[in-house]
């Protein structure tokens, strides 16, 4: 029977990290899970060890590999759960009911992941928290914020888009999260949730020469992808300019002057900010103009956006800015439905109408048709300022 969650845990000659990361997966309280241990033909006591504990073990195997990621494939292509988590030997759990903190988030995303805890040999931790927006500078900058130890990933995008390479050592899950977020558009989510504790004697840490090599092969490859195409010039303009200290040092001065005026315009109460774009200063082609009336989300509604151009990503940021959860979005475009929007599902606006009773709220985002939606919710029985809102408000030119 399929569970919920497939556990693996990939071993070679490490027997007391093993034995940490067994006892953290079997402590747990949430207990949709199955457990897979991939060992790498030890030559210590890790065999022992999974004997041990092979009650609590649905699958393990110990035979040689090709290297770490190949002895990951092997425990994809034995797992049966809606998502896996791989937490290699000398990783483990933060907590007994971790798992089900993360569960509770009632996720759905591709990718769903959570704040990870570096820990070197002498016991000394540092909280890694992994609230940035995603971009793949944080993919090939060598800080990944998101770690494989604490991401929850569906086992179907393994079958879609294909497995970890084998001819990466150290980076292949740095290729694959960037491959399936940014070039095919998985969904993805950010919980505030503390999952793993992660060892920073692993090899990639201490190979970091070696993992900087295979990061920069991964991003010239990327060139082969013209919808990263904008992306990776936007890499080559951060190395070559944005990155020198001058700028930096500039940039960083900036930014808090910034943020400060930000926190007086609120405080004002034009609340409607973000990244020096002001809603005012936007007109469409009749050269109307739009203010942004000032909104208040209910802590208890579940937010749509409906819209998914430029109007959509304003309204992203503002939320991104306000720590405002998007549900998802809403487009009537059939061929828009079948990707991903800055990381969200895109529904089509049947989804509001059809869950209008389930705490749904529609958040318009569109200065050019919000009369022709507005009409449209209406007609479906949402109601305006309870089920959907209008956050633009038309001005005479």
């Amino acid at each position: 029977m399929a569970k919920k969650l497939s556990i693996i845990t990939i071993n070679k000659n490490n027997a007391i990290g093993l034995k940490k990361t067994i006892e953290s997966v079997i402590c747990q309280m949430f207990k949709d899970l199955e457990y897979i241990v991939i060992d790498g033909a030890s030559k210590d006591d890790s065999v022992n060890i999974i004997k041990e504990y092979s009650e609590y073990i649905t699958y393990s195997v110990s035979e040689p590999d090709a290297g770490i990621y190949d002895a990951m494939n092997k425990g994809i292509k034995v797992a049966n759960g809606e998502y896996c988590l791989f937490l290699n030997s000398g990783d483990y759990l933060y907590s007994c009911s971790v798992l089900e903190e993360v569960f509770q988030h009632n996720i759905f995303e591709d990718i769903v992941y959570g704040n990870p805890i570096s820990e070197n040999n002498l016991g000394q931790r540092i909280l890694r928290k992994c609230d940035s927006p995603l971009s793949i500078l944080n993919f090939l900058g060598a800080s990944s914020i998101v770690n494989h130890q604490s991401s929850f990933i569906k086992l179907i995008l393994f079958s879609k888009f294909g497995f970890y390479r084998a001819d990466l050592s150290l980076a292949s899950d740095w290729d694959f999260f960037i491959k399936t977020l940014f070039e095919h558009g998985a969904t993805y989510r950010y919980i505030p949730v503390t999952i793993s504790v992660f060892n920073t004697i692993g090899l990639s840490n201490i190979n970091k020469e070696k993992s900087q090599q295979e990061l920069n092969k991964i991003a010239l490859e990327l060139f082969r992808y013209p919808a990263l195409h904008n992306s990776i010039k936007s890499i080559v303009f951060y190395d070559m300019v944005w990155n020198t200290p001058f700028v930096k040092s500039w940039y960083n001065f900036y930014n808090k002057i910034y943020w400060f005026k930000l926190k007086i315009k609120r405080f004002l109460g034009n609340d409607f900010y973000y990244n020096n774009s002001r809603f005012l200063e936007f007109t469409n082609e009749n050269n109307k103009k739009f203010v942004p009336k000032k909104i208040i989300f209910p802590s208890n509604k579940k937010l749509l956006v409906w819209g998914v151009g430029a109007d959509g990503i304003l309204i992203y940021n503002y939320c991104i800015y306000h720590r405002i959860f998007i549900y998802g979005f809403l487009d009537s475009s059939e061929a828009i439905q079948q990707y991903a929007f800055l990381g969200r599902p895109v529904f089509a606006p049947k989804f509001a109408f059809e869950n209008k009773d389930k705490d749904f709220l529609t958040l318009v985002a569109s200065r050019n048709y919000c009369d022709e939606i507005s009409k449209v919710c209406k007609e479906a029985g949402l109601i305006e300022n309870k089920d959907f809102i209008v956050p633009f408000e038309k001005l005479t030119s």
